[in-house]
């Protein structure tokens, strides 16, 4: 009978493959466990004389030889007798400490010179107190040799077990990411399959899985302990055999992980998923009143089981705790509700833990910080209101004095004086003056309230600036201000209304032109980033600006504080108000003397 290879299934076959690789991995990391106390020397220098031992050998037996020395006169007190023993076990130390004023201890007995016979040891560190004393510390060759074969054991016990370690974790993981791959997979379906334990929820099985780990662990790491100490063979098998079930285990919970991801229910098809929406189907009240009815009961079910009244106790006392922590809570609220309505609106009632007292002092928290911006914006319109009123007032009673002073001097002198032309000259530029902050009054007030018609169409922004500075030629050039232009090649268009726009502009531009430092250079820039179009003006201001730059959108607001200019304070806000009736935004950005005004408006295409 003929066998068609395509109808033969290789997921199985490499599957049982992932799991013998995956059980080897374990089986490799586990034995390299056993060297885990020497993995400190895999790092160390192979050779012992540039190990960082030999020199913590060496440091051991100076303190304990001026230990030895400090206590001579206490040869039968235990620091005298433990410095001793410790010089001489688990290896023995040569020392010598000359004294200051006393006789040197030793174990070296007589020799020639002591510097000369420390040299000749394989090792040796010489020391010098500060009060003179003079410490030589150093190991027989039989001894160092001992030590530096032992460094070597243990060194080459650290390196196999990491190596063993790496080896085995790099081929667990490979074997166990197949087999997660590969789970729920069959060859006569595309739906992902379970099996009977994969019914089992994943917070269950990952309990169940910690446990059978924690007991293989403890378990094995007594079996080594035994076998090492010359225990018989079958405790190495039988601690083997723990390492494979805690694998299968394992693998098992893995592949039930991975079917539950695939399917989209990792989450869900826990226990704790599953209680919690049960709970939470009943309704918020339901789910505090469950979680804090089943805590008391396991803690009464607990105390009781153990028949334990010192428990019991225990368990009452926290439930009475909790009740009253809860009430100082309540009563905060309380009090910070009394201090809010009394005025004090600064005052946050404090917000502990996430209890629904938390949540009713965070919300009533809410509730104050609101008041107090409303406050604090009512304070600052009624402030905003007072500028106003002496900002009008100043800025319209210059020129109505003015026009007083001259009509009177007209009066006196009569239209037939030499200087009727001069006075009539500074009446004609006063009311010009009058005329131009009624017009912009009156135009701010229609512009924040919104009222304006906007008679929308496609616009050339280069071509707009292009047109426009050239109107404006005459007041650029007798500016002193070196005007950079930087516009695209191409159209660069946006959907707005032309004279609004240029309105919006010319405002930029003549705050430059009215404030800008004489001689310096002004940066004007038309670019498209996105979907967006930018106009930016930049300049240097002749006067310091001392100002928040969101002040200077305000009417009748000016960086010139001392209101010496021409200007009417309300150029910025109109030009805002305009931009922003366009749907476009208005930014004022201020570094140090940089002035910089930008406008955002939305590319046609």
């Amino acid at each position: 009978m003929a066998i068609k290879l395509r109808s033969i299934s290789f997921v199985p076959a490499l599957r049982v493959i992932a799991v013998l690789i995956t059980l080897t991995g374990t089986l490799f990391a586990y034995y390299g466990l056993v060297g885990w106390p020497n993995f400190q020397y895999a790092f160390q220098p192979e050779a012992y004389a540039d190990s960082l031992e030999e020199g913590h050998n060496l440091q051991s037996g100076f303190h304990w030889a001026i230990t030895l020395w400090d206590n001579h006169d206490k040869q039968d007190e235990w620091p005298f007798r433990l410095a001793l023993e410790s010089l001489s076990s688990p290896y023995p130390y040569l020392y010598y400490v000359d004294g200051t004023g006393r006789e040197s201890i030793k174990n070296i007995g007589e020799v020639p010179d002591v510097e000369t016979f420390f040299s000749g040891l394989p090792t040796h560190q010489k020391f010098t107190l500060s009060d003179g004393r003079t410490v030589y510390v150093g190991l027989a060759p039989a001894t160092y040799h001992a030590l530096a074969e032992r460094y070597a054991t243990k060194r080459a016990s650290g390196t196999t077990g990491l190596y063993l370690i790496t080896a085995g974790f790099v081929a667990a993981m490979l074997g166990a990411g197949y087999v997660m791959y590969s789970a729920g997979q069959q060859s006569n379906s595309t739906e992902i399959q379970l099996s009977f334990l994969d019914r089992l929820y994943l917070d269950v099985g990952l309990v169940i899985f910690l446990g059978a780990f924690s007991v293989g662990l403890i378990g094995g790491a007594a079996l080594w302990t035994i076998f090492n100490r010359g225990g018989p063979q079958i405790s190495l098998v039988l601690a083997a055999l723990l390492a494979v079930i805690i694998t299968l285990v394992g693998l098992q919970y893995l592949s039930t992980v991975a079917k539950r991801l695939k399917r989209g229910e990792f989450f869900k098809h826990t226990l704790i998923y599953a209680s919690i929406a049960r709970v939470i189907k009943a309704g918020p009240l339901a789910a505090r009143a469950s979680g804090l009815l089943l805590a008391y009961g396991v803690a009464i079910s607990v105390s009781l089981s153990l028949r334990s009244s010192l428990l019991f106790g225990l368990v009452i006392i926290v439930a009475i705790m909790y009740v009253v922590n809860r009430a100082l809570e309540f009563k905060a609220i309380i009090n910070g509700i009394e201090r809010i309505k009394g005025g004090d609106l600064s005052y946050r009632i404090p917000e502990r833990g996430a209890t629904d007292f938390a949540a009713l002092a965070s919300n009533i928290n809410n509730i104050a910080l609101g008041l107090q911006a409303a406050v604090e914006s009512e304070v600052k319109s009624e402030r905003m209101k007072a500028e106003l009123v002496t900002n009008v007032s100043h800025d319209l009673k210059t020129p109505l004095t003015s026009i007083i002073t001259y009509v009177d001097l007209l009066k006196t002198e009569g239209l037939s004086s030499e200087n009727a032309p001069k006075y009539l000259d500074v009446l004609d530029k006063k009311s010009q003056r009058l005329k131009v902050l009624t017009e912009d009054l009156f135009e701010a007030a229609k512009a924040a309230s919104g009222t304006l018609s906007i008679k929308r169409e496609t616009l050339d922004v280069g071509a707009l600036l292009t047109q426009g500075l050239a109107e404006l030629s005459d007041r650029i050039e007798g500016s002193g201000l070196d005007f950079r232009v930087n516009l695209p090649l191409g159209r660069l268009e946006v959907q707005a209304d032309g004279k609004l726009l240029w309105r919006a502009i010319e405002n930029v531009l003549s705050n430059i032109l009215n404030y800008a430092l004489v001689g310096s250079r002004v940066y004007v820039d038309a670019t498209a980033r996105g979907n967006q179009v930018y106009l930016t003006f930049k300049n240097i201001s002749a006067s310091p600006l001392n100002i928040a730059p969101e002040e200077l959108v305000e009417r009748f607001k000016r960086g010139d504080e001392s209101r010496s200019t021409e200007g009417s304070g309300l150029g910025l806000a109109i030009a805002k108000s305009l931009v922003e009736l366009q749907g476009g935004t208005f930014k004022i950005e201020i570094d140090g003397d940089l002035f910089k005004v930008t406008m955002t408006l939305l590319e046609y295409k």
